[in-house]
């Protein structure tokens, strides 16, 4: 669970005296002392421990209803559920790892340099002054997922390779 950054994205906003709400969404029982210290980092901030969220629809209904969504993630394998949040047209912040820039660019994720309270808190700030040509990123995201990321082509490029 620590892999998954969460510590990072609290340490960021508290360094940048977040005063809205956080929704922590993903299996947090997986690693209780470390849950137990994400808490602890937390203190202070409004956050809301939503815990697994099933099904998929309802995971992506608290997506749209939120402003932006942020994937920390500190070690990743190619991450369906960043393809799927991009699907929603909702403004992405991500990790800088490698697997998150296989997949999109920076004219379609905001990046930050993994592990780093320091650039997150940065990009954090740099959302606040602008949110329309964030907004647009995520438009943009959704853009690539529509049309690269189809289970049609996925399914015809396994096709090519396994028939080569």
């Amino acid at each position: 669970m620590s892999t998954k950054g969460l510590h990072t994205m609290l340490q960021a906003f508290k360094h940048i005296n977040f005063k809205g709400i956080i929704f922590v969404a993903g299996e947090l029982d997986f690693d209780p002392s470390y849950m137990k210290k994400a808490k602890q980092v937390g203190k202070g901030l409004e956050v809301h421990y939503l815990g697994y969220v099933s099904p998929l629809p309802a995971l992506l209904e608290l997506v749209r209803k939120s402003e932006y969504f942020i994937f920390p993630s500190e070690i990743e394998g190619m991450s369906i559920m960043l393809l799927e949040v991009a699907s929603t047209g909702k403004p992405i912040l991500a990790s800088d790892i490698p697997e998150n820039k296989q997949i999109f660019d920076k004219n379609e994720v905001v990046f930050f340099e993994n592990k780093s309270v320091a650039d997150l808190s940065k990009k954090l700030q740099w959302i606040q002054t602008n949110k329309s040509e964030f907004e647009r990123l995520g438009l943009n995201a959704r853009a690539k997922v529509t049309t690269t990321y189809t289970w049609d082509k996925i399914a015809k490029q396994y096709q090519s390779l396994y028939n080569s």
